[in-house]
């Protein structure tokens, strides 16, 4: 009898603790995870200066934008001897008035608001955000008017190739 309640104290045990944590081991270790979906990326020509870009669409994307990087890389030299640079572009469904701010970066950026491919707003050289600034007060940066895109560069690149409201930007998705 002593014998019969121990087995089955034994089986509740094994039952209760070990399959828990084979079930687990299973679906955390030998069942994939789903993949996570890679940023698409496109190349932008503005003036003469070639820009590879992320592409964000989504709103976790784009709330999470440039945040947390420390820079904005190149991607090597043109034939020409210039640079390739780098950036972010957000592409929206709808045309919108749509609100850019600093939060979490750590280097300033230009800002650059596009409507069918034409730079229609330039916010130039947006400060990173000073210590200790709370989200309420860090400034918003938003265009006049309505945009479907807006391409963030390294600070000073819309000076350095002379980008201005009304040049055209040829986007290429890959």
């Amino acid at each position: 009898m002593r014998y019969i309640i121990q087995h089955r104290l034994f089986r509740s045990i094994i039952l209760l603790v070990v399959l828990p944590f084979g079930l687990f081991f299973l679906f955390t270790v030998l069942v994939p995870a789903p993949p996570v979906p890679k940023e698409r990326a496109a190349e932008v020509l503005l003036r003469d200066a070639l820009f590879r870009v992320d592409v964000v669409e989504t709103p976790l994307e784009r709330s999470r934008g440039l945040s947390g990087r420390d820079s904005i890389p190149e991607f090597g030299l043109k034939p020409d001897g210039s640079a390739i640079e780098g950036g972010m572009l957000f592409q929206f469904e709808k045309p919108g008035v749509y609100s850019f701010w600093m939060k979490g970066m750590r280097f300033p950026i230009d800002i650059l608001w596009l409507m069918d491919g034409r730079v229609v707003f330039i916010v130039k050289a947006a400060p990173v955000p000073l210590p200790k600034i709370t989200d309420a007060e860090l400034p918003v940066y938003q265009s006049p008017v309505e945009a479907n895109a807006v391409l963030e560069l390294n600070a000073g690149a819309s000076d350095r190739f002379g980008i201005a409201v009304g040049d055209i930007a040829e986007i290429r998705v890959k």
